[in-house]
Formats: C-alpha cells, structure tokens, sequence
C-alpha cells in the first residue's frame, strides 16, 4: 500500500473502487486470503512522464492458484495508471486493472 500515494486508488472490474491506504490493505489482504500464489508478469510498458505526474499503460499475464480447490487459473489484464511524484519518489495515484482474461488452467482462453 505504501507504493500509493495516500489518497491512491486500486480498481478494477468485479473488485470495486479502493481508495487510500486503509481500503488498499484490506483489498490485498483479502486477495491473500483468496489466492495462494500469483505470478505478475508485466510488459510493454508505456510510460509519459510531465514534471511531477505521469501516466502509464501495461499489459500483464500470470498463473494463479486460488485457494478454493487449489485450482490453477491464467489472469491476462491491461493496466492504466496514474502516477504522482511526492517528496521525490513515484506512486500510484490511480491503477486501474482492466481484466482482459480469465481462464482456467488445464482448459486455456481458447474455448
């Protein structure tokens, strides 16, 4: 939580709107409680950087094991951020996950 900026926002579509430290602590502890490994691989960076705010666009992929049934799943999303620039180090002033793909493991995306 602390990569955000105090008045931060985590979003993403079927999770809500989380704003600030103490929501963002209980949004990521609640991810731990329902996911026991997660993997985020992060590319394609697209980053515009203007004075002491920035933007940024990223695609993510990862394997996932959610705690219910141990069940293996892939997550593919796109990220689009805000970033602010406080007492000289970067955060997060708004993420938004936008979920591109959820798929079980052993099936794939394709069917």
């Amino acid at each position: 939580m602390t990569l955000f900026a105090e008045h931060g926002i985590w979003e993403g579509a079927g999770v809500g709107v989380n704003q600030g430290h103490a929501a963002i602590r209980k949004l990521f502890e609640g991810f731990r409680d329902r996911i026991s490994f997660s993997q985020h691989n992060v590319m394609n960076p697209i980053i515009e950087v203007n004075g002491d705010r920035a933007t940024g666009i990223w695609y993510f992929l990862g394997p996932f094991t959610m705690r219910k049934g141990n069940r293996p799943m892939w997550f593919g999303a796109r990220y689009e951020d805000d970033y602010v620039k406080i007492d000289g180090q970067w955060k997060f002033e708004h993420l938004r996950a936008i979920g591109r793909m959820a798929a079980p493991y052993d099936k794939g995306w394709a069917k």
